[in-house]
């Protein structure tokens, strides 16, 4: 299994006067690489330690699921390895090797199945599905399946004391703990998001090595050098192009329809300059895209892609049901819907390899797609 660097979040009670003093008593860490005390702080806290506060994943009203922040897209950190060599360092079982097949072909993945790999479950153990449980008062979800027993997740706990409660991400448990503290509304994202009304705790400290910090920034330092390469030497059709192509942590594109210039490299400058806990998603995003340009092969796929973006931006093309369906190849079932976007990007770029102008008695996928696309108003180059 692979080496990591180790995060560790710390969750504080929020700051509030005990008429007991409770909230003026110091506490002193110990550093766990070290063994040295850090500086005592105060605890802040307004009840005794075995006073505790017990959380669990919150149901989303809007979709009936947990509110896990599992469904977050990463870069796949598995993309290009063997199957075997997964399943060898991670002691996964057979249930994985079809999902593995797909799974290293894919530039990004859903949080949910890194979590699972690095804990040796099956796929899906993590899902945030409602199952089970259910009351008077939740039953009329017609979504949740009532008649199955709970899912882990459902059934998942977090207990905290009045005190600096410290996690780390070194356990299987320890990172759904971070996930839980991340994505539960009665805990605050840090100090200045605190609401005394709402929040009972807060989240302090989240440590990086040197190491990792200083990877972090020349990460940062290199996401600014393309970027403003593309301002300098690129056209505006290219950073539009890149534009149409980058998403959030959510898997939304952050741009749709044609917009001017100055708007698109605002755009660009807000994805890669994002103050908040997606900047280094968003950065690792951009790179791999701006970095297709470079590549001659890369670049194919870097157009096809942005073809295809056009294509659903244009209506040509529509997501629904899990399938991307070509509506005007309604009546030819090989091309009327695809699986998933990655294999309709493999199809084309064959289509656009064969593609021969002069061959004007041939019929070519790649070319009836573009002209519908062009045809709808979707900017495209010749």
């Amino acid at each position: 299994m692979k080496n990591q660097e180790t995060t560790v979040l710390y969750i504080n009670p929020v700051p509030r006067e005990s008429a007991q003093g409770r909230h003026k008593q110091q506490y002193v860490s110990i550093d766990p690489k070290t063994g040295r005390l850090i500086d005592s702080k105060t605890m802040g806290k307004v009840a005794e330690d075995n006073v505790t506060h017990t959380y669990s994943f919150e149901i989303n009203p809007n979709t009936n699921k947990l509110q896990t922040g599992l469904d977050e897209l990463i870069k796949n950190p598995y993309k290009g390895m063997e199957v075997t060599r997964v399943m060898s360092d991670y002691g996964l079982t057979a249930e994985w090797r079809e999902v593995l097949e797909d799974l290293v072909k894919q530039d990004r993945i859903k949080l949910q199945t890194d979590f699972e790999i690095k804990a040796n479950v099956n796929p899906g153990f993590y899902t945030d599905e409602v199952k089970g449980g259910g009351n008077l008062f939740n039953r009329g979800w017609g979504t949740a399946k009532w008649d199955q027993e709970k899912t882990f997740l459902q059934d998942f706990k977090m207990v905290l004391y009045p005190r600096p409660n410290r996690i780390s991400d070194e356990t299987p448990r320890g990172r759904l703990l971070m996930q839980l503290a991340k994505n539960q509304y009665r805990i605050a994202k840090d100090r200045n998001s605190i609401n005394n009304s709402i929040h009972n705790f807060f989240i302090s400290e989240e440590n990086e090595s040197a190491v990792l910090l200083n990877q972090k920034k020349e990460r940062i330092s290199e996401a600014y050098f393309h970027y403003y390469k593309l301002i300098k030497q690129e056209t505006p059709y290219r950073r539009y192009q890149l534009c149409c192509l980058l998403k959030d942590v959510k898997g939304n594109n952050i741009v749709k329809g044609e917009i001017a210039d100055e708007k698109v490299q605002a755009a660009l400058s807000s994805y890669i300059d994002a103050d908040n806990t997606n900047q280094m998603q968003n950065i690792d995003y951009f790179i791999d895209k701006v970095e297709m340009l470079d590549s001659p092969e890369l670049a194919v796929k870097f157009e096809i892609e942005y073809l295809v973006q056009l294509a659903l931006n244009n209506h040509v093309m529509t997501t629904l049901d899990g399938y991307l369906v070509w509506h005007s190849k309604s009546d030819k079932e090989n091309l009327s819907k695809f699986t998933d976007v990655d294999k309709l990007v493999s199809f084309l770029i064959d289509e656009f390899k064969k593609y021969n102008p002069k061959d004007e008695d041939v019929t070519n996928w790649y070319k009836e797609l573009y002209d519908e696309v062009k045809l709808k108003g979707g900017w495209l180059n010749d």
